[in-house]
């Protein structure tokens, strides 16, 4: 058969170590989709994007964003497109935290694309 969606695994180790974020969190995107084209995370509507692309198998490097700086809805944009996104259904950046935003599935209509969050507090220097 055709091995084209054979699993690789990413290893990923957290920055949990943040000191000062106090009403920023850090955020940082996960491309886990075999056959897709590179990922960026947007506030829908908006121009900018929230972090670089990141191609399958890839992440891109943390960004901090003021939560407070942004509102609405956030989509993940597929080939740089406007036209081809995923929503992430009311995702808040809780200031202070650390989030991964990983595109699972394929292309495939079987197993869809879709946006898992994890988000983490990170550990500031009071402990």
């Amino acid at each position: 058969g055709d091995d084209a969606y054979s699993v690789d695994i990413l290893l990923l180790e957290d920055d949990l170590y943040q000191t000062n974020l106090e009403n920023e969190s850090m955020i940082r995107l996960v491309n886990a989709a075999p056959g897709t084209e590179a990922v960026t995370l947007a506030v829908t509507g908006e121009s900018g994007t929230l972090t670089g692309d990141a191609a399958y198998g890839n992440a891109t490097g943390y960004n901090r964003v003021n939560a407070a700086e942004f509102s609405g809805p956030l989509e993940l944009r597929i080939g740089g497109s406007r036209a081809a996104t995923i929503p992430l259904d009311e995702v808040n950046f809780v200031p202070g935290s650390v989030n991964t935003v990983f595109l699972v599935g394929t292309p495939v209509e079987a197993a869809p694309l879709r946006a898992v969050v994890l988000s983490t507090p990170s550990f500031t220097d009071n402990f």
